[in-house]
């Protein structure tokens, strides 16, 4: 089963993505193209990917940026397409209110960004220091340094027709 994931990661893709999991057969392939989103969200799809009893083969295709990044790395198989771009940052917010509010939001913000960089240590070659150094300095990188972190598995080229359509359910069909 194909799924994609071809907009702002944001509760309603969260909720599609939720359902599409919990139905069908292995393996799951989810294709993620996205300038990121919601960054509560995006810690909940990957924990979504990470206790769903499938296997989720994702594929990075033209861009996986943001919040992109951390979906991907969850999954069970990471692959990207040969000319995608990768892109982690900081995270952005804008806060209002009295001088405890507004401290107890960054914080918060400064635990959200320490976590992100541990989840993706734990699913790369690159450790959570060098993580935040990147996201701290807004990076831009492309597949080969995405290999070379430990992100991707593997750099598709072209699937052949025969896998197309095995993936799209028409295997039969000649």
């Amino acid at each position: 089963m194909n799924h994609y994931l071809l907009c702002e990661i944001n509760d309603e893709s969260l909720k599609e993505l939720h359902d599409a999991l919990y139905s069908g057969e292995d393996p799951f392939y989810l294709d993620i193209s996205t300038d990121g989103g919601d960054s509560a969200t995006m810690f909940a799809m990957f924990e979504l990917l990470q206790i769903v009893p499938r296997n989720v083969i994702g594929t990075a295709i033209g861009r996986c940026q943001s919040a992109g990044v951390l979906v991907l790395a969850g999954c069970d198989i990471r692959r990207a397409s040969a000319n995608t771009i990768f892109m982690v940052h900081e995270d952005s917010y804008e806060i209002e209110g009295g001088h405890n509010e507004t401290r107890k939001i960054v914080e918060q913000h400064e635990v959200e960004e320490i976590l992100w960089a541990e989840l993706m240590q734990s699913v790369t070659k690159i450790d959570a220091n060098e993580w935040r150094n990147l996201s701290n300095n807004t990076t831009y990188f492309t597949t080969e340094y995405a290999l070379s972190y430990g992100l991707l598995d593997e750099i598709v080229v072209k699937v052949s027709n025969k896998e197309f359509k095995r993936r799209n359910g028409n295997a039969n069909e000649e």
